[in-house]
Formats: C-alpha cells, sequence, structure tokens
C-alpha cells in the first residue's frame, strides 16, 4: 500500500513538473517576438513622387522574413473598409533585419530598412482629396519572425494625411524626417 502511494505522489509530482515546464516553455516563446517598430509618420519625396516608411529592429535578436503591404483605405460611414489603391513597394519584402547594435557595421545586414512605394504620387493625390463621407488613410501591414523562437508579429500602422511628411528619413535607428529644400 506505502508503495502505491508513493508511486502516485512520484506520478503527481512528474505531472505538474510536466505541466509547468511545458507553461514556462510557451510563455517564453510568445514573450521572444520580434521588437519591430515602424515609423509614426511616413515620408513624401517630392523628386521621386515615392513614399517611405521606415522600419527598425531594436531588439537582441535578428527578424527574418519581413513582408510589408501597403495599400490606401477609406472607411465609409457603413463602417466598411474599403480599398482604393493598393501601394507598389518595392521591394515589398527583405530577409532580415540586425540587431540594433550592429546598426553602423558595414556589410552587415542593416539594423533599418526603408520601404519605398513607387506610386507614392497617385497615392498622395487620392490621400490629400478624401471622400465626402468617412475617412481616408494609408495602411501599412507589416509582418515580421524572431530569428530565435520562430515567433510571427503582424503590425499595421495607418497615416492620416497629416501623418505624410515632405523629407526624407534621417540615417540611423531614428523615426526623424529631414524636410526636403523648397526651391
Amino acid at each position: 500500500m506505502a508503495m502505491h502511494v508513493s508511486f502516485l505522489a512520484t506520478q503527481s509530482l512528474a505531472f505538474m513538473l510536466g505541466v509547468l515546464a511545458c507553461w514556462a516553455f510557451w510563455y517564453v516563446l510568445l514573450h521572444l517576438t520580434p521588437a519591430l517598430r515602424v515609423a509614426p509618420q511616413a515620408a513624401y519625396d517630392p523628386g521621386h513622387g515615392a513614399i517611405e516608411i521606415k522600419v527598425a529592429n531594436f531588439g537582441t535578436r535578428q527578424i527574418t522574413d519581413v513582408q510589408a503591404h501597403l495599400a490606401l483605405f477609406d472607411r465609409v460611414p457603413e463602417g466598411r473598409i474599403v480599398t482604393v489603391e493598393q501601394g507598389l513597394l518595392m521591394p515589398h519584402e527583405i530577409l532580415a533585419l540586425e540587431v540594433k547594435r550592429m546598426v553602423d557595421t558595414p556589410w552587415c545586414v542593416p539594423t533599418a530598412y526603408i520601404f519605398v512605394c513607387k506610386n507614392g504620387q497617385k497615392l498622395r493625390e487620392l490621400l490629400m482629396s478624401p471622400p465626402a463621407h468617412g475617412e481616408r488613410r494609408l495602411v501599412f501591414t507589416i509582418s515580421a519572425r524572431d530569428a530565435v523562437s520562430g515567433t510571427k508579429r503582424v503590425q499595421r500602422v495607418t497615416y492620416p494625411a497629416t501623418a505624410l511628411i515632405s523629407g526624407s528619413y534621417a540615417r540611423g535607428l531614428t523615426f526623424s524626417i529631414v524636410p526636403t529644400p523648397t526651391a
């Protein structure tokens, strides 16, 4: 009888430790997500008619499989969201972003990247002429995978017309925009 109680106690303890280890493993994996940040404002380069959106890895692990999408959407009074125009990002995906401590290392995988929309002039014109009813925004959606855990994160940032600034992004891990000189 004592051996039976000892066996049950051992099995119960093993089961609880297994559940605890599983919970700890998933907790760690869920918190190992990419530390990807997206610029709060988009830059418009009038010389090339391009919209630029900068993303950067502020984490301590590489980010891989970065894919981006840009489109102009209207939110109509009924609450629906309607696509007005697709943005042509060239390229729309990159292989990786390096960790932030490698920001100024030459010939290294970049820490920050600027996605360039080739039909930016058309998107800007449409964004500046909002619909009669509802609102219009540029919507930038990006997905990225943590290189260690494989956890994928999807992020969406919206830009109203006031968040489209004429100029280009400054170099490095900053989202500041250097204004375009006026003639």
